[in-house]
């Protein structure tokens, strides 16, 4: 990679108390200050009231952050501290690509970043996470292409990019709407090219371009819920980044059976989750009509209404999101009837993470 003149911003990477400056390569460090700075230039000339993060912080997993534990070699963004920490050894061992793999792995948090200035991480947007990972990476080849026309690339930074999505897709038996997809290597490196070729990652066409690549967002499924067995026993103790904190048995007027759950994030965003066994889908689905007026009722609005599908495309329930004074969904699947309650845009993160 061509050197990039480092631009002034006023705060340089910070570094979290696990990390020892004896395990910092200057090259490194200089590399990704440089890169910092140009990155946070194109987004400031594109992005309305755009928002630097607050910090960008190196630190040596594993370590603690805003976002929870970093056990292993990771960067990340953390959109409630508008915050992205890079790992000594992730970046380190990226290098072994080309120096431009780990700038590239610094755009892909940037973009993230952008994301959240922008809305698409907002729920009532309905991007699920593989789309949400695939823009970032597409954000960052926008960038990427901006570099190289004002010479700031070397011939192959491009493919040193390739190598490192080459090497950090999904495991291809993974399902594409796991809350935890990335995409696998192919769609990480078509996200990438698309921002490089140039084209824009913020509009409805780079989303069509992944539907016709599989990523479609109405395709997500659910398991069909289990007709038998212990209620208690279908609450997962985790689903994707909540964990179970406590749960009391709280039947449903008309319900066999009854939960409500606690689930809370390492960060403590905390989602409250309420599951009722009904004897029959019918039963289920009334109580879902009078839940959903009751919610409506509280001054909260509409966002989206779908039906639940199962592995093989069978409709098994249906589905509603709300939004008020935070966000509610409520759905049902089979002879149950569900609904989580929580801060907007982590609801909906939390359902799309349930089994069922």
């Amino acid at each position: 990679m061509a050197t990039i003149a480092v631009l002034v911003l006023g705060a340089d990477f910070s570094e979290s108390q696990s990390t020892s400056r004896a395990n910092l390569d200057p090259q490194l460090r200089a590399l990704l200050d440089s890169a910092r700075a140009d990155i946070d230039r194109y987004w400031r000339s594109r992005v309305r009231n755009y928002q630097a993060p607050v910090d960008v912080v190196i630190i040596q997993a594993p370590a603690q952050t805003d976002c929870g534990r970093v056990d292993g070699p990771n960067a990340i963004y953390c959109p409630s501290t508008h915050k992205i920490y890079w790992d000594v050894a992730f970046m380190t061992a990226q290098r072994k690509f080309g120096d431009f793999a780990p700038v590239y792995v610094l755009a892909h948090e940037w973009g993230h970043l952008v994301q959240r200035l922008l809305g698409f991480a907002n729920a009532n947007v309905g991007l699920a996470s593989i789309q949400l990972e695939l823009q970032a990476d597409c954000f960052a080849g926008e960038w990427a292409a901006d570099a190289k026309k004002r010479g700031l690339l070397d011939p192959g930074d491009d493919d040193e990019a390739v190598m490192s999505l080459r090497r950090s897709g999904d495991r291809i038996d993974d399902p594409w709407f796991d809350p935890r997809a990335h995409g696998t290597a192919g769609l990480r490196i078509d996200a990438f090219l698309y921002g490089f070729d140039p084209r824009s990652c913020a509009d409805s066409q780079f989303f069509e371009y992944l539907q016709r690549r599989g990523v479609d967002p109405s395709r997500i499924q659910q398991q069909p819920a289990p007709t038998n067995g212990s209620l208690a026993g279908q609450l997962p103790r985790a689903a994707g980044r909540f964990a179970l904190v406590s749960v009391k048995r709280e039947p449903t007027v008309g319900a066999t059976d009854g939960l409500a759950a606690l689930y809370r994030t390492r960060d403590g965003v905390t989602v409250s989750h309420v599951l009722s066994a009904f004897r029959s889908a019918a039963d289920a689905d009334a109580i879902f009509n009078s839940t959903v007026n009751e919610v409506l009722a509280q001054q909260f609005k509409q966002i989206k209404r779908e039906w639940v599908v199962d592995p093989q495309g069978q409709r098994i329930g249906k589905l509603i999101l709300l939004q008020g004074q935070g966000e509610v969904v409520v759905w049902t699947n089979g002879s149950l009837m569900a609904l989580a309650v929580g801060p907007r845009d982590a609801t909906w993160e939390f359902y799309t993470a349930l089994p069922y």
